[in-house]
Formats: C-alpha cells, sequence, structure tokens
C-alpha cells in the first residue's frame, strides 16, 4: 500500500517581465505514479517572482520511479526530470477508526487499543512515540502507550486513547507516528 508524498516544486522567474505558463505536464514512463495537484496549470509569474507547484508521488510498485515534468511556455518547452522511489511500508495501520460511542460533555472515555501500529516488515522497527493530530486533536488524549518501543517483525504497539468532549458534534483525530529503521 503506498502513500502519497507531496513535493512543492518551485518555477522562478528571473526575467524583467511576466512570464505566462500555458500549460504543464508530467511524460515518460512511470508518469502516472506523479501528479500535480494544482487546480489550474495555466498561469502568470510576475518578473522575479516564484510560483509553488504541488506534486504527489504516489508509487505503484517499489523501486526508482522517474518521468518529466513539461512546463509549456510562449515559444519554448522547459522539461525537468522528476524522480522518487517506492518503497514498502513498515508499518500498518491495525484500526482504520476508534469510536466512543457517547460520551457526555464534560465527562471522559478511555479505550485500551491492543494493537495500534503493526510491524509488517521483515526487520525491527524503531517507534519513537505515537501523537495525535487532526482538526480535533485536543478532545483526545494518549493515557498510557508502550513509549520508545523497538518492534520485531510481526509485533504490535499498544495505547490506551482518552476522549474528552467540550461540545456536541462529531469529534476526529488521526494518529500519527515517529520511527525510524
Amino acid at each position: 500500500q503506498s502513500k502519497n508524498a507531496i513535493l512543492d516544486t518551485f518555477l522562478i522567474n528571473n526575467s524583467g517581465f511576466k512570464v505566462k505558463v500555458k500549460d504543464i505536464r508530467i511524460l515518460g514512463k512511470d508518469s502516472s505514479d506523479f501528479k500535480i495537484t494544482e487546480d489550474t496549470l495555466s498561469f502568470v509569474i510576475d518578473s522575479l517572482m516564484t510560483k509553488s507547484i504541488g506534486i504527489t508521488f504516489n508509487p505503484s510498485s517499489e523501486g526508482n520511479k522517474e518521468a518529466e515534468i513539461e512546463i509549456n511556455i510562449p515559444g519554448d518547452k522547459i522539461t525537468k526530470r522528476i524522480t522518487g522511489r517506492g518503497v514498502l511500508p513498515d508499518l500498518q495501520a491495525a484500526l482504520e477508526f476508534v469510536d466512543f460511542q457517547k460520551v457526555e460533555i464534560g465527562d471522559y472515555k478511555d479505550k485500551e487499543l491492543n494493537i495500534i501500529v503493526k510491524n509488517i516488515s521483515q526487520k525491527s522497527v524503531n517507534i519513537n512515540y505515537i501523537d495525535i493530530s487532526g482538526p480535533d486533536f485536543q478532545h483526545f488524549l494518549i493515557t498510557d502507550s508502550s513509549g520508545s518501543k523497538t518492534l520485531l517483525p510481526g509485533e504490535g504497539y499498544n495505547v490506551s486513547l482518552r476522549f474528552l468532549p467540550e461540545e456536541i458534534k462529531r469529534n476526529f483525530a488521526r494518529r500519527a507516528s515517529k520511527n525510524s529503521l
């Protein structure tokens, strides 16, 4: 399973006049692994200004990937090589979501999650920490975790999670983990 990586590519207009970019395309043997995320690919860059272009890399398989980004400006086409490397993930989320059901405002509810992530690689993986992110992260708290730990192949990471609602609404957060090999 691959995850997107977003890169910011900067176009720099070093000239003394505005430059119109007519079109931007990705070409080449692995072009389907890269995607431009901009809504419009036609714009003007003022003199001595820059433009950021979002590109996602979502490799379809393991290995080195290569394509070309082609920038079409009046009278010229600028082509630059883009590369990425597809790798298999070391960790897998063991739970897609945790439902705390109904919790009264001002109260809290704890859930012990036996395995939140699992080492699916053939080597040991160091978990430095697991944190909570997302739009409503402040309503969730990790009350007990395994702390920094090395997961052997096939081993999971346990955590206890607390939900503390402050208002009536659906709350959402994500698990974020920091690991190294």
